[in-house]
């Protein structure tokens, strides 16, 4: 997971078999290229060593390792590991209500994990919803929890709110949990198919009722002459 140490650990010996003190360069390339070097002392023919991810970019890595002695004795082995580097978490999410209405507030909550199943220490989680965006905090083991008002004037029907999470290292992830905003009768507009009748004239009454967002609502209206 992006942000973790690599720690690889080797033993280095002569030909004949005995150990060597020697140092020992290590790189990590991806595709070819050389994007980390660092140099370890071999004591004994052990090494250890040991890199922090966090800036590194995710992919596919090689570990290649040079070891040089006292006497100029060199030894190169090349792909002595493979590792893959990755940046994306998993997060679920979901609400306290399942139906709101407009301008009731409401409470999403859930987690994010790494790769490995173990919660985030820390991140940012950005909720979005009609296009409005609010930010909280990952506590830890990668809990989350945010309060918001739905809209006076949101659409009716299932709604989508789309949860991200990123922390300091670059991983992130996302995912969406659905609510359903229930319509409110908020404006009602008669249209009349004649201004002027005569006394035997039909008049035809078509009432417009709109919700809190502006759009059509399919109701019943009773029309008192």
């Amino acid at each position: 997971q992006l942000g973790e140490d690599i720690v690889i650990n080797g033993n280095i010996r002569k030909l004949n078999g005995k150990e060597v003190d020697s140092l020992a360069s290590v790189f990590l390339k991806q595709n070819g290229e050389i994007t980390f070097v660092d140099t370890v002392e071999v004591t004994d023919g052990v090494f250890a060593f040991s890199h922090n991810t966090a800036g590194d970019l995710p992919g596919e890595y090689v570990v290649d390792v040079e070891a040089r002695d006292s006497f100029g004795n060199i030894g190169v082995f090349n792909s002595i590991a493979k590792l893959t580097l990755v940046n994306e978490i998993s997060v679920f999410a979901q609400l306290n209500k399942k139906s709101v209405l407009p301008g009731v507030s409401v409470t999403i909550f859930g987690e994010a994990n790494t790769i490995t199943q173990e919660g985030l220490n820390e991140g940012t989680a950005i909720i979005e919803f009609e296009g409005m965006k609010f930010e909280g905090n990952v506590k830890k083991n990668g809990q989350f929890d945010y309060r918001f008002e739905i809209p006076v004037n949101a659409k009716s029907g299932l709604q989508t709110i789309k949860v991200m999470i990123e922390d300091s290292f670059g991983n992130k992830g996302e995912t969406e949990a659905n609510i359903e905003v229930i319509p409110v009768p908020t404006t009602l507009n008669l249209e009349l198919s004649e201004g002027v009748l005569r006394p035997d004239g039909e008049l035809i009454i078509k009432p417009l009722l709109y919700d809190q967002a502006g759009d059509f609502l399919n109701e019943s209206v009773n029309v008192n002459i």
